[in-house]
């Protein structure tokens, strides 16, 4: 796969996310989460890039491996174009997790992502998701 290349200015530089899996949170429908928190720059910048990866329609976009996100696991999208589930769902593999969804609603998840930055201090992506499945929960700090 190619590298992709970001403009500097996506990147806000106080950008600051930290992601980490917590097993019985019950913020949302689920009991396991993937927890993204970090800063409202961090969350904008997030935003930039993830709409910026799929401008170049790349397989997967790693998020573990922008340099403001800080995580003890690789966490990454990957696009799952037959899935109708509106918030996608989350995967592990083997110490990694993956967070497959529609190419569309990828979309909307940005967007959302995007408003940590000025309108939300909290957001679950879990809709449609049972007890025993991952969801992805983000939080301003």
């Amino acid at each position: 796969m190619e590298k992709v290349e970001y403009p500097d200015s996506l990147i806000f530089p106080d950008s600051y996310l930290k992601i980490y899996f917590e097993n019985k949170l019950k913020v949302t429908q689920a009991d396991a989460s993937i927890i993204i928190e970090g800063n409202p720059s961090g969350f904008i910048s997030l935003s930039n890039l993830i709409n910026v990866h799929n401008v170049y329609l790349f397989d997967e976009i790693v998020i573990t491996d922008f340099s403001f996100v800080n995580s003890e696991f690789k966490f990454s999208i990957v696009e799952e174009p037959e899935l109708r589930l509106p918030d996608g769902y989350v995967i592990k593999k083997n110490k990694d997790y993956v967070w497959k969804i529609n190419f569309t609603n990828l979309f909307v998840v940005t967007g959302m992502l995007h408003s940590l930055g000025y309108a939300n201090k909290e957001l679950n992506f879990d809709h449609e998701l049972n007890k025993d499945d991952i969801s992805v929960y983000c939080v301003l700090i």
